[in-house]
This record gives structure tokens, sequence and C-alpha cells, in this order.
């Protein structure tokens, strides 16, 4: 009987004492002990033995491994007994000449000093063939020869190889051909003439060439097997590309059947196909998609789209038939997380939206993955659907991939607006595991001086309601002319308190307090200002209200969705006290689209548009300078100078500023654009007051009117994703200058535009 083997065996547990390796001649002892896991002083356990074979032979250095024990007074002597592979003493090659040594080395699987295995030779030689193969030698032959030495157990190699002619493209043909032109179809494919023949990418033009057909109503065209013709020489070739192209097809009517779960008509509004129109396959494609996709979305996890082709052959249409076969909702039975090794579960746990028992919901797992991508330390989130312990039922896993939570970075660049800057930075996006995010920055510069201390919890008391705290001390000089001197220094210290409940998974409100010092000094004579500005020290006890709505997939860099918020901020009062007394409204909007995707590399059109008013109460006579907006520089109008060139010179109590930007991104790595190139435009100005507002773009001749109309300008520039914070690096060209202005400037930003 089993238990009572188990418990004789557990009765006479067995110490290895000692661990001895024979047999070996060119391997070293070392080398086999690290491949076992059995150590002296562990108990004697037959799996493991077993377990240690295995590595010892997957090694792939040794051809037999076997385990024998020798009973001691005090335990057990284990002893390895193995056989070894020829080892590979030298590998050479003979007769190349258009490829290296070196890099065949690198290519190949065998290894000087490895275990001599004939599999991986003649994988080997297959992989040096693919090599020449990829550099147009398609008659490049390869024998490996071995010279064994018995009595040291070691082997050399050398790859003899003939490499022939070189073999390029000579023409293109495409045969059965008539609906469109040799010259197109050539255009369609990334083979061309007077190239290196490669098969792997003539497959890869051949899908793209059939997919072209069926995206212009040819819903059967087909390729056949591509003929190749060598010149007597064997330098030249000609491809024959036989094409099937079959009868244009219309799009005919659509029918459903096997549905319950929604009617006909909802169903045909996932049908991208049109009636009448070509044939279409990624129309075709994203139609099964969209079905399965609402389906999905109300829980039936295992339901299926069949679609059913009806042939009009007379008037060269298909009807469809969708075949619904629904299935019944699948609820959520567990949910996993695994992954994770440095943050706390709860952490992840409460930002994924589906809960045991709730309905499969497929745009709440897509939304869970992105809310786990906001946390800002994850490089990956891969969410795995697995039947559980009752058929209506399924486990979620989330896989996670965690990034780097902390970093210390240094940077330096150069701003028409600020001169010289340079930043340290210490930040962490999960303290304690918990998700906070701590931030310690400096930054300095001819011009700036500005010091920062901000820390978050996104969840107070396992509620969705942030709480935050931020110390600042900032000294900026400011300039009205970039060739001149600072015109006044503004000093800003201070701190805030921020408290912000989550109403729904889009929907939150931020409650701000925040109370600074705010000093005005060295101002420099400056006839046009004269009696605007003065020196003065006030404190600002200031109050805000933020209702936001954000549906973004990312927060730091969004491929879709849109931000909109509505701040109201109060300063001074009976309540509030301080030296200001003010009302300042916002209201930003921001919407993200992708264009296309090219693999994972998503094309984005992004538009922002802001608009802003202050204004005073009493005891306060007027807006301070501190408080009153000024349009330009890098975080409204690129191009100009962030003050003295667009609207008042004083500021403005009013102000709108539009941005639009294009990005192409360059390199992408875990699903993060590290690398991109922006190309945008913005338009915005500000005014003394709303009756001031003058909406046309452009330069008057009355010089009065200058500052009431909107200034315009466009340009281009870089984006680089850090672990820390993006950096923004654009050249912006003003269209609307005066005379004596600079046309372009050159802003070096952190963080993003909007």
């Amino acid at each position: 009987m089993p238990a009572p083997l188990v418990a004789a065996e557990s009765s006479k547990l067995k110490i290895v004492r000692e661990i001895r390796i024979e047999g070996n001649k060119n391997f070293k002892d070392r080398v086999i002990r690290e491949l076992i896991k059995t150590r002296p002083k562990d108990f004697y356990s037959e799996t493991a033995l077993r377990e240690d074979i295995q590595s010892i032979l997957a090694s792939g250095n040794f051809e037999d491994a076997e385990v024998k024990t020798v009973d001691l007074p005090t335990g057990v002597r284990v002893v390895f007994k193995v056989k070894e592979r020829p080892m590979i003493k030298r590998i050479d090659f003979t007769g190349n000449k258009k490829i290296r040594k070196g890099r065949m080395k690198d290519d190949i699987s065998l290894k000087k000093q490895d275990g001599f295995d004939r599999v991986k030779l003649q994988n080997d030689v297959r992989k040096i063939l693919s090599s020449y193969s990829e550099k147009g030698y398609p008659d490049a032959k390869v024998e490996p020869f071995t010279t064994f030495e018995d009595a040291l157990n070691t082997v050399d190699i050398n790859f003899v190889i003939k490499e022939g002619n070189r073999v390029l493209i000579d023409k293109i043909n495409f045969d059965g051909v008539k609906a469109f032109s040799q010259s197109k179809l050539r255009r369609l494919i990334k083979t061309k003439r007077k190239k290196v023949f490669n098969s792997e990418k003539l497959d890869k033009d051949l899908q793209d060439l059939i997919a072209f057909y069926k995206n212009n109503g040819y819903a059967k065209a087909q390729t056949e097997k591509t003929l190749i013709e060598y010149n007597p020489e064997r330098t030249r070739m000609t491809l024959s590309i036989p094409v099937i192209e079959g009868s244009r097809y219309l799009i005919g009517t659509f029918t459903f059947s096997g549905n319950t779960v929604y009617t006909e008509a909802e169903l045909k509004k996932s049908v991208e196909m049109k009636q009448g129109k070509l044939y279409n396959q990624e129309k075709y494609d994203a139609t099964l998609q969209n079905l399965r996709e609402i389906y999905l979305e109300k829980g039936y996890l295992y339901s299926r789209i069949e679609p059913q082709e009806i042939e009009d052959k007379e008037n060269n249409k298909i009807n469809y038939n969708f075949f619904v076969d629904e299935g019944s909702i699948v609820y959520i039975d567990r949910i996993f997380i695994e992954g994770y090794k440095k943050t706390k579960e709860k952490v992840f746990r409460r930002e994924i939206l589906l809960k045991p028992g709730d309905p499969f919901s497929s745009s709440k797992l897509r939304k869970s993955q992105e809310k786990i991508f906001n946390l800002g330390f994850i490089d990956d989130v891969k969410p795995d659907i697995q039947p559980a312990r009752d058929p209506d039922k399924a486990d979620l896993i989330m896989e996670i991939v965690e990034g780097k939570p902390g970093s210390l970075s240094a940077g330096a660049g150069f701003s028409s607006t600020d001169g010289l800057v340079g930043q340290m930075q210490l930040a962490h996006s999960n303290l304690f595991g918990l998700a906070q995010r701590a931030n310690i920055l400096w930054e300095f510069g001819s011009r700036r001086q500005n010091y920062e201390i901000s820390w978050t919890e996104p969840w107070i008391l396992n509620r969705p309601v942030s709480l935050g705290l931020d110390v600042f001390n900032t000294i900026r000089e400011r300039l009205f002319d970039a060739d001149s001197s600072p015109d006044y220094t503004e000093t800003r210290r201070g701190g805030g308190l921020r408290v912000g409940p989550r109403f729904s998974e889009i929907y939150s409100l931020i409650l701000s307090y925040n109370f600074s010092n705010v000093k005005i000094d060295n101002i420099r004579p400056f006839y046009q200002l004269s009696g605007l500005i003065k020196e003065e020290e006030s404190i600002n006890s200031a109050f805000s209200t933020e209702l936001v709505r954000d549906s973004r997939d990312y927060y730091f860099d969004a491929t879709r969705g849109s931000r909109n918020s509505l701040l109201i901020q109060t300063s001074g009062g009976p309540i509030l006290q301080g030296d200001t007394h003010l009302v300042k409204s916002t209201y930003n909007t921001s919407w993200f689209y992708t264009l296309f995707r090219i693999g994972n590399y998503p094309f984005v059109i992004s538009v922002n548009g802001r608009y802003g008013a202050a204004q005073e109460y009493k005891p306060s006579d007027t807006v301070p300078l501190s408080e009153r907006f000024f349009v330009g520089g890098a975080d409204s109008i690129r191009g100009y100078q962030s003050r003295g060139e667009i609207g008042p010179l004083e500021g403005g109590r009013v102000f709108t500023v539009m941005n639009a930007e294009y990005k192409i991104p360059l390199y992408v790595e875990n699903k993060r654009r590290i690398l991109q190139i922006v190309l945008f435009a913005d338009l915005g100005g500000a005014w003394r007051s709303s009756q001031d507002i003058l909406l046309k773009v452009g330069q008057s001749a009355v010089e009065s009117q200058n500052d009431r109309l909107l200034k315009s300008s466009v340009g281009f520039g870089m984006r680089i994703t850090t672990p820390v914070f993006p950096i923004r690096l654009d050249w912006g060209y003003g269209l609307n200058h005066r005379a004596g202005e600079d046309l372009s400037q050159i802003h070096f930003t952190l963080g993003n535009l909007f």
C-alpha cells in the first residue's frame, strides 16, 4: 500500500555526505557541480537526483550520465558518472570570402569547448547557407569536416564553403494580371530589381499583394507558387508570380441568425462593410472583430461568429449571413495577480474593475490594463483567461512586469527664455510598494532657480481618494526682450495640500489649497511698464476646485481618449485672507486620436484648447502681475518669447491657446514611445479684458491693435521618454512677429505640453 511505503521511506532519511564526479576528462568537476542542485548535507532524494541527471544531459556536453550511491556510516556518498561528448577544440572556415569568419562563428550554435553535437552541426550548416542566401548566393555549398582525437576526446571542425556566384533579381513579372498594371504591383512589394532575392521577404510581399487585391474588391484573389528562372551564367534571376485575380465583387445584403442577445438592427451597427460598395478585406475583418467585441462586452466569452458567404455570380455580389453561436454568459471566478515582486498586491487588485462574480467585460478588462499602466512604474500587463472550476466561470490572471520605480537623474538644456538650464531630480513612483509618489526637483540656470518637493498617496484608507503635499521655492528673472538684461525678479515660496476624490473611472474632483509668498524686486527701469510693476511682497492664499473628465488610455503619452477640466480658483476674501483677492477660472480640453499603426508604432494626432479669465474683487483693485496670463513660450505658443510678444506687455486677464501636434514614433520599447518626432501648430492670445478680444490672426499696421490679435506659429520637435519625466525639445517659428523680433525660438522643457 502506498502510504506505508512512503512512511517507511521517510523513516530512513539519509544525509548526503559526499558528492563525487567520475568519467570526465575535459569538463572540470566544478562545471558539473554547477549543473546539479544536490549538495552535501542535503537529505537524500531519488527525485532530486533524477532531476540532476536531466540537468547534466540538458547541458549538451554529455552523451550519457548515471548516478549511484555508496552507504557510509554517517550517510551516503553520491557518485555521478558521466560520458562526455568530444570537446570542440577548434572551429574553422575555408573558402569564405563574402562573409567573415567572426560573423559565422557568432551565428552558429556550436562553440569552442562545447560538447560536439551532430544535430547542431547540421543546423549550423543550414544557418551558414541561409546567411549566404540573404547575401545573394543561393548556390553556396557548405560541407563540414570533423577530425577526432580519440586519446584526448576532442574534435576539430572545418566548414568548407563553395560560395558560387552572386545572383540578383533581373525581372519581376506578374502573370495573369489584368486589373492593375505591372508597374503598379511592383511598387506594392519590397522585393525589387537589382536586389538580392529573399524568400521570406517575398512571402510577406505576396501577402501584402493579396491584401491590396482584397481591399479593392477582389475577394477571391490568390497567388500560386513563384517560378524562378536563371540566366545561363546563374548571375541573374527572373521571378514570375502567377496571380489569380478572380471577379471583382460588391457587398450585397447582411442577415443574422442564432442571435437572441442583440437584435438584427443592433448587430448591423457593428458592420463596417457598406451595401453596394466594393468588397474590402480590412472592413470585413473589422466587422467580425466588432461583432465579437460587443458579445465580449456582455460577458459571452465563448461566443463565435461564423460568416457564411452567399455568392451572387450574376451580379458579382457577396451576400452574408452571420451565424452567431452566443453560448452563455461567463462570470469571473477568481482573480490571480502574478509576476510582481516589489509592489503590494492590493495596489494592482484595487485597479482591476472586474471583480469575482461579475460577468466578463472586455472594456473593463482593457480599462483595468490601462489603469495599471497609469501607475507609472509598470512595463507590461498581460491578461489571461483560463477555465475555472465551473463551466460558466473563468479565472482572470494578470501577469505584471514591474519597471524601475525610482531613479536619480540629471540633465541640461538651453531655452531662449531661460537660457542655460540644468536639472537634478530624485523621483520614486512606488514608495513602500504602495504606489505612493515622491519627487525632489532642483532646477538651476542663469535665469531660474527652482526647488520642489512633492508627495502623493493615490488611495487614502483604501478608498479612491488621493492626497498630496507640495513645497516649492522658485526664483525667476523675468524679461521682455531676449537681448536685454532681466526686467525684474519674481520669487515664490510656499506649499499646498491636494485631495482628489474619484467618482468613477473617468470623473474626478481635485480640491487644493495653496499658500505662497510672492516677492517682486530688482526692477530694471523700463518705460513701457512704468507704473505697472513695483517692488512688493504679498501673501496669496488660494482654494481651487477642479472637475476632471479623463478617458485617456495612457496618462503619460496618450494615443486615444480625451481630458477635459474646469478649474475655479478663489484667492483671499474673509475666509482665505491674504493680500490677493481674485477669482480665476480655466477650462482645458485635450483630445488624442491614433490615425494608424505600423506594428507597435502608433501615429497620433492630438489637439488642445485652453481658455482662462481672472477678475479681482475688493479690496484688491487689480489682478497682480504674478497672477496674470502670459502667452508665448514652451507651454503655449512656441516660436515666441513667454512675455512681451503676444498680448499686453503687463499680461492679460483673459487668454486662449490652441495647439495641434502630430507625433511620429521612431523607437518603441515595452509599448512606450521612447523617441518621437513632433510636428506642431499653435494659435493664441491674451487680452486685458473680454471686450478687447479680437479673433483675427496676424500683425496689424496699427500698433495699438497688435496686442489684441491672435498669434500663430508652426514648428517641429522631439519627445524623449525617460524613466522619470518626458523631455521636450521644440523649434517654433512665429508667423506674426513684429519687426525686430526673433522669428524663431528654441524651447527645452520637462513634462508634457498637454
